[in-house]
């Protein structure tokens, strides 16, 4: 988490020439200046939300306290930030190291996770996105132990990277998408210009500012800008006793995703299957299906079979990884070691496909506090050691805790004039048996976006009846 240059607090009224995300004021700023409530406990939350057809998530993090009432300076003029979709990725190099380090940290925190027995779903976007401007005011062994553990690239090649990504990472006219952040910072409390500024213009972050020794009005600002963002997908977020008058800064990362696929599960088909769990034992669950033209491929060095199922526009897809022998235990434990992604991309064919997937719904909040430790961030967790001279000039700011909240949801909902045309023509353009993919035992999901990359979520689906 290296030291970016950057830029200082804006009120949450809005200074001149800089605009809010979403736009507007919420009006629990207000609210923020009247009623008190002293808390002491010390939280930051990183919360995610997925729907994977009718997709959303929101991640908050890296709470970051300290004592002092430092001045708050002067704001500088800053130009509005864009919410319109722009997919010039002119630092094509950068985006692609950034996509990288995002896909390495996903699977080092899923071999983390896995050892749990159940569902997982998780955003490596969100946790990414957060600990990138976190690392834009870190220094010294801090700075170092972020840029390791969340496999980032150099300094300049992140801020450059996120500058490209966020932008792109938005609404067309296939589906509607959203990477958003913000920072509520505590009103008076000085941070450098320089933070501020690389946070604006690289993280294409707003800035608000509230008074955390109202912790329920606080609470209720972040919770409505999260709000917003989500289309209302996530609410009461923050709680009150999460926040104190310790509190300093609020860093948050949102994303939002809706979509549908470009080919239609016929809700018709769909009827009760059995699923084998991984005990032994069987569930029925309802699963769609349905036969067409998919990517397809089977790696036969990890005993698995990839599946790629498109969203309209074909730029975003859901990858599933299904175990062709063995266990999903095992194939977890060689994804050590492997590219999913790569390895793929190196087999693929367009084929015809029979195709059986239960419809599930997942949802789970992960303590990320022990995880990023264990990645070697231990640092940014301590205070004394951590080192955020980068925010505010000194080395008072350390995060007390890091946390995700995620969910999914997979049914049969997708473009129907599309679904009607690929049908047609999937159906009859090859004479020869179909292959089968039938996920009617434990696999792995990944949502990713061709254009930039990313891995915006990811996880594991080990009972869809849960």
């Amino acid at each position: 988490m290296s030291g970016l240059p950057g830029v200082s607090v804006v009120s949450g009224k809005g200074r001149a020439g800089f605009t809010a995300l979403p736009s507007g004021e919420p009006p629990a700023l207000v609210a923020a200046r009247k009623s008190r409530q002293h808390k002491n406990r010390r939280i930051v939350k990183i919360g995610g939300i997925l729907l994977a057809v009718t997709a959303a998530a929101v991640c908050v993090a890296a709470l970051l306290l300290t004592r002092g009432d430092q001045p708050l300076p002067a704001d500088l003029p800053l130009p509005a930030l864009s919410r319109t979709m722009d997919d010039t990725i002119t630092a094509v190099a950068e985006v692609a190291a950034v996509a990288e380090g995002n896909t390495v940290f996903g699977g080092r925190l899923y071999q983390l996770l896995r050892e749990e027995e159940g569902n997982i779903i998780m955003s490596p976007f969100s946790v990414s996105g957060v600990m990138a401007m976190v690392a834009a005011g870190a220094g010294g062994e801090t700075a170092e132990q972020v840029r390791q553990g969340m496999a980032f690239p150099g300094q300049a090649e992140l801020a450059r990277g996120y500058r490209d990504a966020i932008p792109a990472l938005r609404t067309n006219e296939n589906f509607t998408l959203e990477a958003a952040n913000s920072v509520f910072g505590q009103a008076g409390f000085a941070v450098l210009e320089s933070f501020r500024r690389t946070l604006h213009e690289n993280f294409h972050a707003a800035f608000q500012e509230t008074d955390y020794k109202d912790a329920k009005a606080s609470a209720r600002l972040i919770n409505d800008w999260v709000e917003g963002v989500t289309r209302e997908k996530i609410k009461g977020l923050i709680k009150p006793d999460m926040l104190s008058d310790l509190t300093r800064l609020v860093l948050v990362n949102a994303v939002y995703f809706k979509g549908s696929w470009a080919t239609k599960f016929d809700a018709k088909r769909t009827s009760e299957q059995d699923f084998h769990l991984s005990d032994g034992k069987t569930k029925k669950v309802a699963t769609m299906q349905q036969t067409g033209k998919f990517q397809h491929g089977l790696v036969e060095e990890l005993e698995a079979a990839v599946l790629e199922l498109p969203y309209t526009g074909g730029r975003l897809a859901l990858r599933l990884v299904l175990p062709t022998s063995g266990t999903l235990e095992q194939l977890e434990q060689k994804l050590r070691t492997a590219d999913i992604h790569q390895r793929f991309d190196e087999v693929r064919v367009e084929e015809k496909v029979a195709v059986s997937l239960p419809k599930f719904k997942l949802e789970q909040t992960i303590p990320l506090t022990e995880p990023l430790r264990s990645l070697g961030m231990t640092d940014m967790f301590a205070p004394g050691r951590a080192d955020f001279s980068g925010i505010d000039g000194s080395r008072q700011l350390y995060v007390s805790e890091v946390v995700q909240k995620a969910f999914i949801e997979v049914n049969e909902e997708g473009s129907e004039a599309a679904a009607a045309t690929g049908a047609v023509m999937m159906m009859r353009s090859m004479p020869m048996p179909p292959e089968d993919f039938r996920a009617d035992r434990p696999f792995l999901f990944f949502l990713r976006d061709a254009l930039t990359g990313m891995v915006v979520f990811q996880g594991r689906v080990a009972d869809p009846a849960a």
